[in-house]
């Protein structure tokens, strides 16, 4: 197996276990703000993620040039998603209640996506794309863009890494210093690994090397999700079991097990269509993707209608019916 298609199936990897960790989450809990803000950082990084599966063993410089500015949109908007979530996590949610705070969060992810996505006319040469033995990868331009992101992503890291470290040591529980311990060592080694691959390589010293930030940032993801779920935040906090009857739990359970078959399968349709086979549509294969993902969200939204069963039951069964 050549290394572009190795490469390709790490960050797929990567994105299908994060997917998985972010529709789990809102399985958990889909009315609590912080799931929400967990879910929206794990779509941040499948995006992310995605984007450089198909980018990193591209045909050509043009698939791998909208691969790679889709990926932004991803990594763009991860940080200030992250701080987020951490303003959240640590009991700093009061400062979102000012608008301003809404503004200094997200206007950098506003303004890397101008950078570095699809606005071209604004600049058309951001992206240095060579081709490698492991495949391809970017040489950064050490524009002012560049430096505007370097700056985005190490102050942002920074505002979390201190929230995080500034909550620890207010926490008198033992088991809840050594869970946010956990997330602090794994946030240092991923900030590490990053900025060596990813900034100093590329960008620095101009070494082409595989850009390996979306594996790396999947492990402190990991170790979030291992800790607020350990500690009962993800769980809903007021369950009536006496009214819960065992056959809704059932259903509810099946449909989210086939709404994760559905996404898993539109991630793992183009992937694999893309690496394995050639001379296909890529067209169609994205077509049929959506398809498959258009499915799976039904599913979800119908289960959280107010219908009654037996139409609930009836629109379950159509759509099951036409995935086939």
């Amino acid at each position: 197996m050549e290394a572009p298609v190795v490469f390709s199936l790490i960050f797929t990897v990567v994105c299908a276990i994060s997917l998985f960790l972010g529709i789990y989450t809102l399985y958990l809990n889909s009315h609590s703000v912080m799931n929400r803000v967990f879910f929206a950082l794990t779509i941040a990084l499948d995006i992310w993620a995605f984007g450089f599966s198909i980018a990193i063993s591209a045909p050509d410089l043009g698939t791998c040039l909208f691969w790679r500015r889709f990926s932004a949109i991803g990594w763009g908007a991860l940080f200030s998603i992250l701080l987020h979530f951490f303003l959240i996590y640590t009991s700093n949610d009061h400062l979102l209640k000012k608008i301003r705070v809404y503004i200094i969060l997200y206007l950098p992810s506003a303004i890397t996506f101008v950078g570095f996505t699809y606005f071209q006319g604004i600049n058309p040469d951001q992206y240095n794309l060579v081709k490698e033995s492991f495949g391809w990868t970017n040489i950064a331009a050490n524009n002012a863009w560049d430096w505007f992101y370097n700056i985005y992503y190490f102050s942002f890291t920074a505002a979390s890494f201190y929230l995080l470290w500034s909550s620890k040591k207010k926490q008198q529980d033992q088991n809840t210093r050594k869970q946010k311990n956990i997330i602090l060592f794994s946030f240092f080694l991923t900030i590490l690994g990053g900025s060596l691959t990813d900034i100093i390589c590329n960008s620095v010293i101009s070494i082409a090397i595989p850009q390996m930030a979306p594996l790396l940032m999947l492990f402190p993801i990991v170790m979030v999700y291992y800790s607020i779920k350990k500690l009962g935040l993800m769980k809903p906090k007021h369950v009536d079991f006496e009214t819960v009857l065992f056959n809704e739990q059932i259903r509810r359970k099946m449909i989210n097990y086939f709404s994760c078959a559905c996404l898993l399968g539109s991630l793992l349709n183009i992937v694999t269509q893309y690496l394995f086979y050639e001379n296909t549509n890529f067209v169609t294969i994205l077509l049929f993707s959506l398809f498959i993902l258009f499915i799976g969200f039904a599913f979800q939204v119908i289960q959280r209608c107010k219908v009654r069963t037996f139409y609930m039951a009836l629109l379950f069964l159509l759509l099951y019916r036409s995935s086939y």
